[in-house]
């Protein structure tokens, strides 16, 4: 067993349930597309009996190569960084799909599309300089 999956063994799950979450990856679970490839919203009932909404990565190697290594490092990256700013993960399969707790609201792009204030724009950039800042220079999240 590799260091990657000593360390992140806690949070795989198995294909089957990822499937069952989003329907299969149906169509009408599709709610975005990303660098990675589309984003699919489900329903996953966790270990714990709590049912989450998440939102299931499935990254497309077409689309930009990704190998087994860059998915670890993509996953030990989310695994580690906790912060209220970011995305949390809740979980990976081997089949290069992570999962994230879903957010209602959506992403960056979709609530900026609708108006919002000079006061909720600055928030938001202070929120995104805080998140950055975190990401790169708190020293516990240096890669």
């Amino acid at each position: 067993m590799s260091s990657f999956e000593k360390k992140f063994d806690h949070l795989k799950m198995s294909l089957r349930d990822i499937q069952s979450a989003t329907k299969h990856f149906a169509d009408e679970n599709i709610v975005g597309q990303d660098g990675f490839g589309n984003e699919y919203k489900g329903q996953l009932l966790l270990s714990s009996g709590q049912l989450i909404d998440i939102l299931a990565r499935r990254l497309d190697t077409k689309i930009i190569g990704f190998g087994i290594e860059e998915f670890q490092k993509e996953t030990m990256m989310l695994a580690s960084l906790k912060h209220p700013n970011l995305v949390s993960i809740v979980g990976f399969c081997d089949e290069k799909i992570i999962i994230n707790k879903y957010q209602a609201n959506g992403s960056l792009a979709q609530y900026l599309s609708d108006p919002v204030t000079w006061t909720q724009r600055l928030q938001i950039c202070i929120g995104i300089g805080r998140a950055h800042s975190y990401i790169h220079y708190d020293k516990k999240t240096q890669f």
